[in-house]
């Protein structure tokens, strides 16, 4: 187990985009041999994430459970690594270390939680509502379809990102070094990403919401 820890921190320290984009789904790379070794490990978070919500709460009107969706699996697998991997990668490895430089004066707690703040505010929300906007408009590419989708759901899942992620934060800023923290918010993330598949697949009303 240590060897592994001690590969790992070595791969972010000399490949933390790829690393990092791995650990969080699934990437396209010209380095074939990266792809291979990297592609059946464990870590693909968004794609654990969908198919635990295909396999164990998607349920059809008839109580059954549906087939495995696997163009739904591909594109959950394909969000998180090629829209959210990147920024995760960006905000913490330079946000929260430009926070903390602002208030060299202040308690480690009193920057976690001024960098928690601006995290949950101008980092997630946006964040958050291109995560719902991406995930409808790969299924068809109709802008206004997923437009009218993200709007509609956004109030419900940034409250319900409130009521996780906050603490998950101050974990994050307070206690784990910077090159882990990506590790640490896909772990907590591969939970949240269960809600975060059950709700943009999930939104029957939309079709309706068109046809009127």
């Amino acid at each position: 187990m240590m060897n592994l820890i001690s590969r790992y921190n070595q791969l972010l320290v000399t490949h933390p985009y790829k690393t990092k984009m791995i650990t969080a789904g699934k990437i396209h790379t010209n380095h074939i041999h990266t792809l291979i070794n990297y592609h059946l490990k464990p870590g693909l978070m968004f794609f654990g994430g969908d198919a635990i919500c295909q396999l164990y709460i998607n349920k059809t009107p008839d109580g059954k459970r549906p087939e495995f969706d696997w163009k739904r699996a591909a594109k959950m697998t394909a969000v998180g690594a090629c829209y959210l991997a990147p920024l995760m990668h960006l905000w913490y490895g330079f946000g929260p270390r430009k926070i903390t430089s602002m208030f060299p004066y202040y308690s480690s707690f009193s920057k976690a939680f001024i960098t928690m703040c601006i995290d949950q505010t101008f980092f997630a929300m946006p964040i958050t509502f291109g995560l719902l906007f991406g995930t409808d408009y790969l299924d068809d590419f109709n802008t206004k379809r997923s437009l009218l989708g993200a709007v509609d759901i956004f109030p419900t899942v940034i409250v319900n990102n409130w009521l996780v992620w906050p603490a998950a934060s101050l974990i994050t800023f307070g206690l784990i070094r910077g090159p882990f923290r990506v590790l640490w918010a896909n772990t907590v993330g591969f939970f949240w990403n269960i809600y975060v598949s059950y709700v943009v697949n999930n939104r029957p009303h939309l079709n309706q919401i068109m046809i009127d």
